[in-house]
């Protein structure tokens, strides 16, 4: 939205990106690829829609899901709701171990 973009204008803004982590199976065309990008090139989602579909499926998850403080303070359930199309405000950090991926 148009109040989102200009908070994200403002010098001290920061957007806290949610990340996720691929545990599905490696693209099957691709046996005897010698890197993980390649193994993995076809499989990793590149779309919100395809996101979401991986989740569902539960072949993607929060990033560092076992380590409860580290992506705590990051909605992640919000952000899929607002299907990308709006930005939130983080007013406080859950606690000290958070570890949040942001573009400055």
């Amino acid at each position: 939205s148009k109040s989102s973009n200009t908070r994200l204008l403002r010098s001290n803004s920061a957007l806290i990106v949610p990340v996720f982590d691929y545990t599905g199976p490696k693209d099957p065309t691709c046996v005897h690829c010698p890197t993980s990008s390649e193994r993995y090139r076809h499989v990793i989602p590149e779309t919100f829609s395809a996101l979401t579909e991986c989740l569902l499926a539960r072949e993607c998850k929060v990033f560092d899901y076992t380590n409860s403080g580290a992506q705590s303070s990051t909605d992640y359930a919000k952000w899929v709701a607002l299907q990308g199309h709006k930005v939130s405000d983080l007013k406080c950090f859950d606690n000290n171990r958070y570890e949040p991926y942001l573009l400055l």
